[in-house]
């Protein structure tokens, strides 16, 4: 499915699935493919497998939803249902803190991007190559609120971890190139 092969992965799944009914992940697999299909419904139909038990599972089945509504309704609904969701989370982890800052920052909510982006930063080693992408969002996240300072921080910060990293010089030039 990554190949865009939908064809043949659906065909590799439905045999899986036949020969192993309580692989979940499979599941995860066809709601996937069902989505980038945009056979939404159907896509919605198959996420509903995943319940609260499946912390994993269940925190995909929530994204694969709002990015359904994103696309089916308006990204402003879609950020409700997620933090809506969120919020009912009693300890979520850093990957489900990193998605939905994901999901602020696409939907132009900068400051509350930050504030999670920045839970996340804080708990990290200085020299962690995921700090390094935490820090690239978070700069990029201030420098869309022309905060400057903050911005350029963050970003010379990340390439102290990564200095090759493409995307960051690219971003940092073009930065300064508009200012």
């Amino acid at each position: 499915s990554s190949e865009n092969e939908f064809k043949k992965s659906n065909f590799y799944l439905s045999i899986s699935n036949y020969l192993n009914p309580k692989f979940v992940f499979n599941l995860s697999l066809v709601a996937e493919n069902l989505f980038l299909n945009e056979n939404y419904e159907k896509s919605k139909a198959v996420l509903k497998n995943f319940n609260k038990k499946q912390d994993f599972y269940y925190w995909f089945r929530i994204k694969k939803e709002a990015q359904i509504i994103s696309k089916t309704q308006n990204q402003k609904q879609a950020l409700n249902y997620i933090t809506s969701k969120f919020s009912k989370i009693v300890n979520p982890n850093d990957k489900f803190i990193f998605d939905i800052a994901n999901f602020y920052k696409k939907t132009k909510e900068y400051e509350k991007a930050i504030e999670y982006y920045s839970l996340i930063i804080n708990s990290l080693d200085d020299h962690s190559d995921v700090k390094a992408n935490l820090l690239y969002r978070r700069g990029g996240s201030y420098e869309r609120l022309k905060i400057y300072s903050l911005a350029d921080k963050d970003l010379l910060n990340s390439l102290k971890i990564e200095p090759n990293d493409a995307y960051v010089l690219n971003y940092l030039a073009y930065s300064w190139l508009e200012r």
